[in-house]
């Protein structure tokens, strides 16, 4: 049976670079005008919470791409291409990774698309609705990508920081008690605009906030989504008996709009943490396709014998077996890695499953890595990615 082919509207988005600007250029007058030997001290008082402001705002708008510039495009797909007006067709085989990311606008809800490719990534705008018939029509099923959703803290989070930074400006100037405390409660207010990002994948999450985090599943015992007036929060009990909690920022223009982020993120989770919990181990070949000291080429001779077989008494895993290594979250890096070079060198469907795991996988080096592999010509230049293959530390 063909497949379904459909044909929509969005937008092509580019990074808009005049908002974090104009708030950097504002921030440097601000401060020369400040240290001004001729400006009186009112004024330089009032330009520590205004620099403050104007560096939130900087910060928050460089990184979400607040505002972003774009053009109207129809977007058509079907099995195996992604046509974008404007743009040469886009093959399926070449994309390496389908990364979603909604958000509100008015009362509007659209989701940002972004397209990872060999050598850049494409970033569309589309309606909500749209982009599930979008991946159905490329055949690609939501388990098949990563999400990504804006996370936030608190208000009470906000206020003790911007407090606790801001004392300075208390202890060593005249500012009234009362006149500080509205400052930090309007610079509290604003920094809520100052989001972070997790990524939610088939092994594990990856959080953005300050640093990258990755948080394999293994790690982690058990999750709830308690709710409140603010939405649920998601709580990820780690065996290490700590807990990390995600929890949607609320949006300027619409307060509804938290509580759905937050239920989606959460319903995201749970199902990847028990889809997770579903598969079964296979700690023998696991350790069968672990490096140990062998050399790049070594290493890749003993996985394929350990996946095709040597000679016939030996039992073969598999494309199958192998697919399975890479997918399981439980499943070592170097196991993982080693399971994608086999299969990149059985045949076209290993490579189409290689590039389906690469944009599953919330894992940044296993991704990375993934996307390395995927990009060889010949096995010299696989062996030589797996020679520069560094797994992480153990324990």
């Amino acid at each position: 049976m063909a497949s379904k082919k459909i044909s929509l509207n969005g937008r092509l988005l580019r990074r808009n670079f005049v908002p974090p600007g104009v708030a950097s250029v504002a921030l440097v007058v601000l401060v020369v005008l400040a240290l001004h030997p001729a400006t009186d001290l009112l004024f330089s008082l009032l330009a520590v919470p205004a620099g403050l402001l104007l560096l939130a705002f900087a910060v928050a708008t460089a990184a979400n791409n607040s505002w972003p510039l774009g053009r109207p495009c129809n977007v058509s797909a079907s099995k195996g291409e992604l046509r974008l007006s404007g743009l040469a067709p886009i093959s399926c085989d070449s994309i390496y990774g389908i990364t979603t990311t909604t958000v509100q606008r008015g009362e509007t809800r659209l989701n940002h698309v972004t397209i990872v490719l060999e050598r850049d990534n494409l970033w569309l705008e589309l309606q909500d609705d749209d982009v599930e018939p979008l991946l159905k029509a490329l055949e690609l099923r939501p388990e098949h990508r990563r999400a990504s959703y804006p996370i936030g803290s608190s208000v009470q989070t906000r206020i003790v920081l911007t407090g606790v930074l801001g004392m300075p400006v208390l202890l060593y100037t005249r500012l009234a008690p009362l006149l500080y405390a509205l400052i930090v409660l309007v610079v509290a207010w604003l920094a809520r605009n100052l989001r972070g990002r997790v990524e939610v994948g088939i092994d594990g999450v990856t959080v953005r906030w300050l640093r990258r985090r990755f948080v394999p599943f293994s790690d982690v015992a058990s999750i709830e989504c308690p709710g409140g007036w603010h939405g649920p929060t998601a709580q990820l009990h780690l065996r290490s008996g700590s807990t990390l909690r995600l929890r949607t920022p609320a949006p300027i223009t619409n307060a509804n709009e938290q509580r759905v982020l937050g239920y989606r993120m959460c319903e995201h989770l749970t199902l990847a943490f028990e889809s997770y919990g579903g598969k079964t181990e296979d700690p023998a070949l696991f350790a069968a396709l672990m490096r140990g000291e062998k050399s790049g080429r070594e290493w890749l001779e003993t996985a394929r014998t350990t996946a095709l077989g040597a000679g016939y008494r030996a039992a073969a895993v598999g494309l199958d077996r192998m697919e399975q290594v890479l997918v399981a979250p439980e499943s070592p890096a170097e196991s993982r890695i080693a399971a994608a070079a086999v299969m990149l060198r059985i045949s076209d469907e290993g490579r189409a499953r290689v590039q389906v795991a690469a944009t599953s996988c919330a894992s940044p080096l296993v991704r990375q890595t993934l996307e390395t592999l995927l990009a060889t010509e010949d096995e010299a230049q696989l062996v030589n990615a797996l020679e520069s293959f560094e797994a992480p530390p153990t324990g």
